[in-house]
């Protein structure tokens, strides 16, 4: 009987890899309402982050500090360990590891950024840089930036080609995937789909966002987005301007976050993604914010970088 998960995004798909490789006999099934990387594994801003999502002190209140330091290190080293898969596997997935960068722009960002750094520095993180401003301005030139912190466990991919190289790539190890098969339900051993059950004795559920939509588990995930503004393709004399490296195989692009996170992709473009407090929380994939957020990212980018007359 196979092990059965339900959802081909990362999480999913990154499960049946490493099942496939700890098992090679192990029969695998996977089943996914749409096509692998539907939602929001092939639709975000393409950040490969070691930062841990949560409150350490949270963690640390039913794990204990070690547990804490071993999350973050796992954490840490699950950066590396994506660039490495692909590089093996021969996953093409425009992967540059090049760090990322915070940019305060105001006194108040300015006293968050350095009580972050004084905060990793109690947990023994050491690799956290504090910048002053002349330092920010030596790896990108943000307009008003007062200071910054920089941290090496970062890298910047393409999602949808990650997530259709892992799809190929467990496809060839013997797992099937199944597309366009909506799970209707889940129950101990049993998986119910608009086509028909699986039987399996371990289910994995990796449906994350659209968890609310399974029966009984409307509350158990709660759904967020964010919006993601992208410039035009820009010329090389603005990325000049700005002072940001030209983005090849062997370069280093960085990621900036001055409310927005700003990262600059193979094709010459700026992406900006508006910040989590203006992120959708309701109990259902498709909520809607009540007001657009791309306006203000918009002005966020444009006040950070400057770009051309009539660039969009």
């Amino acid at each position: 009987m196979p092990t059965c998960i339900v959802g081909a995004g990362l999480t999913g798909l990154w499960t049946a890899y490493y099942l496939a490789e700890a098992d090679p006999g192990l029969q695998i099934v996977v089943c996914e309402q749409r096509f692998a990387g539907y939602g929001a594994s092939g639709r975000n801003g393409g950040w490969l982050t070691g930062a841990l999502a949560g409150s350490r002190e949270r963690f640390e209140a039913t794990h204990g500090r070690a547990g804490v330091l071993a999350l973050q290190e796992a954490m840490h080293q699950a950066v590396d360990e994506v660039i490495a898969v692909c590089a093996a596997q021969g996953i093409d997935a425009d992967l540059v590891k090049g760090g990322e960068l915070q940019v305060a722009t105001s006194p108040a960002q300015l006293h968050r950024v350095r009580a972050a750094v004084t905060e990793d520095r109690r947990w023994g993180l050491v690799d956290t840089e504090l910048l002053d401003a002349g330092a920010v301005a030596e790896r990108v030139r943000v307009s008003g930036a007062l200071g910054g912190s920089f941290t090496p466990h970062c890298a910047r991919l393409h999602p949808v080609k990650l997530v259709a190289g892992l799809a190929t790539l467990v496809r060839g190890r013997g797992v099937a995937i199944y597309e366009q098969t909506p799970v209707t339900g889940i129950e101990p051993g049993l998986v119910r789909t608009a086509a028909g059950t699986v039987d399996a004795p371990v289910v994995l559920r990796a449906t994350e966002g659209f968890t609310a939509r399974l029966p009984g588990l409307r509350r158990t995930w709660l759904p967020m987005n964010s919006s993601l503004v992208v410039t035009e393709p820009l010329e090389a004399d603005v990325w000049a301007e700005i002072g940001w490296p030209v983005v090849k195989p062997s370069a280093t692009p960085r990621t900036v976050t001055a409310t927005p996170s700003a990262p600059r992709t193979v094709g010459s473009r700026s992406a900006g993604e508006a910040s989590p407090t203006g992120s959708v929380r309701g109990s259902t994939p498709t909520a809607r914010p009540r007001r657009p957020r791309w306006t203000p990212c918009s002005r966020c980018c444009t006040g950070c970088f400057p770009l051309p007359p009539g660039c969009h």
